[in-house]
């Protein structure tokens, strides 16, 4: 029987078994993929996520980016991090290997296994099943992604009925990125994420669902990958016995890009509270109200693109304005 049951190796998932299992933990982390494995994801961190990554002392490939650059209504404004923080691009089958064998080399064990249901007695999760075999544990975390299955299982879907898509493909390319650069559309948004090894993430963002190609001046790497939906609710988040991480609690529309961020920092207060479930969910529900107001402020600037002339014409005027919402953007504000 372990201490803590992590179901999804996730960057919140490995986060957390590699804090809990550096503290003595016994830790069973359960995933059903084996690593490295690609996701459609962003793959810009934000320096919040910089920050927490170099707490864990786990140096990773990576390739810094200092702001955002919007362009729309044939309009251009660039901001900057506040403090001189960086973001860091990063493959996500990098950064998602890095972390899982980090939390093995903590301590935790890692079994690649497919999460089926939570295990229940008396309303009280005791544990999970996964892969027709039952693990106990006093306190199982469920980070297992957008898609989660205990989360499912538990009945605490809260999903929107109105969804967003997005695609992805990497391409290799001789220009060079310092920042993310984000193209505002009536329909869509696109976004390039500066990558080590001359690469760069583009990815689409919008109402489309039959989208199945990306266009960008390099060479692809790969082909395109979907996700959906992008925003995920939860109609709760925890109780005795379990408590939701990561995606899995719910996310917000990835058009500010602080989900890996979120999911480091979200981790690593859940290890600081893991005895105060109640304590922890108050803590990251403040830590995200700022963001979610951010990203509700730019997802209606793209639902209203008659607004995104005037929007940068200020941001561009008020450049400190800039500064401050790429601060929240990033985690430091």
């Amino acid at each position: 029987m372990s201490d803590v049951i992590i179901a999804g190796a996730g960057p919140a998932g490995s986060t957390l078994a590699i804090h809990l299992a550096r503290k003595g933990r016994d830790v069973l982390l359960l995933d059903r993929s084996t690593f490295p494995r690609e996701k459609p994801c962003g793959e810009g961190l934000m320096p919040a996520g910089v920050a927490a990554l170099a707490r864990l002392g786990i140096a990773v490939h990576g390739k810094p980016f200092q702001g955002v650059t919007y362009h729309g209504a044939g309009k251009a404004v660039s901001g900057t991090f506040p403090d001189r923080a960086t973001g860091l691009g990063i493959r996500r089958h990098h950064l998602d290997h890095s972390l899982v064998e980090a939390a093995r080399a903590s301590g935790a064990r890692v079994l690649h296994a497919m999460v089926e249901a939570p295990l229940l007695e008396n309303d009280v999760v005791v544990g999970v099943r996964a892969g027709g075999v039952e693990y106990r544990a006093p306190l199982t975390v469920a980070a297992d992604g957008a898609n989660s299955v205990l989360r499912h299982k538990l009945g605490w879907d809260a999903s929107p009925a109105t969804r967003r898509y997005g695609l992805r493909q990497h391409f290799r390319t001789s220009k060079t990125f310092d920042r993310v650069h984000a193209y505002l559309a009536p329909d869509h948004e696109v976004y390039v994420t500066p990558l080590p090894d001359d690469e760069v993430l583009v990815a689409v963002l919008g109402h489309k669902r039959g989208l199945t190609s990306i266009s960008f001046d390099g060479d692809p790497i790969d082909t395109p990958l979907g996700a959906s939906p992008l925003t995920v609710r939860a109609s709760r988040r925890w109780c005795r016995g379990c408590v939701l991480l990561g995606d899995a609690a719910g996310n917000c529309d990835p058009i500010t890009g602080g989900g890996m961020s979120q999911a480091l920092l979200a981790a690593e207060m859940l290890a600081t509270n893991l005895d105060d479930l109640e304590a922890f969910d108050v803590q990251r529900e403040r830590m995200l109200a700022s963001y979610r107001r951010l990203t509700a402020a730019v997802l209606g600037l793209s639902r209203h693109p008659a607004f995104t002339s005037p929007t940068l014409s200020l941001l561009n005027a008020w450049p400190g304005l800039f500064t401050h919402l790429l601060g929240i953007a990033g985690g430091t504000r």
